[in-house]
C-alpha cells in the first residue's frame, strides 16, 4: 500500500534486512535508510512522519516486530526530535 501511494519511508536501523535492501534498491525515491552506530544500543527502528510515529521493536530471531503507533502531536513531536538526533548520528547505507 505504501509503495502504491508513494509514501516515503525514512528510517534509522542497525541492520538492513534483505527485504529492506530490495525495497531501497528498487524504489530509492521512497526508501531512505540510515544505519545507527552500534554504541547507541537501541533495539528498535524508527519512522516518524508528522504526528505519526512508528517504532518497530524486535525480539528474538523469527519474532514479528511489535509496532507502536503514536498519534498525539505533542508525543509525536518529542519522538520527531529524538529521531532527528538518531538521524544525525547515523550514516547512509552504501552499496
Amino acid at each position: 500500500i505504501r509503495l502504491a501511494r508513494g509514501i516515503k519511508w525514512k528510517m534509522t536501523m542497525y541492520d538492513e534486512s534483505p527485504r529492506d535492501r530490495d525495497l531501497r534498491l528498487r524504489h530509492p525515491e521512497l526508501n531512505e535508510y540510515r544505519l545507527l552506530p552500534r554504541h547507541l544500543e537501541n533495539p528498535a527502528n524508527y519512522y516518524v512522519n508528522g504526528d505519526l510515529v512508528v517504532i518497530q521493536i524486535f525480539g528474538k530471531p523469527g519474532d514479528e516486530p511489535a509496532l507502536i503507533e503514536i498519534t498525539n502531536p505533542h508525543v509525536a513531536q518529542s519522538y520527531q526530535n529524538y529521531f532527528n538526533l538518531l538521524w544525525e548520528q547515523s550514516h547512509p547505507i552504501r552499496d
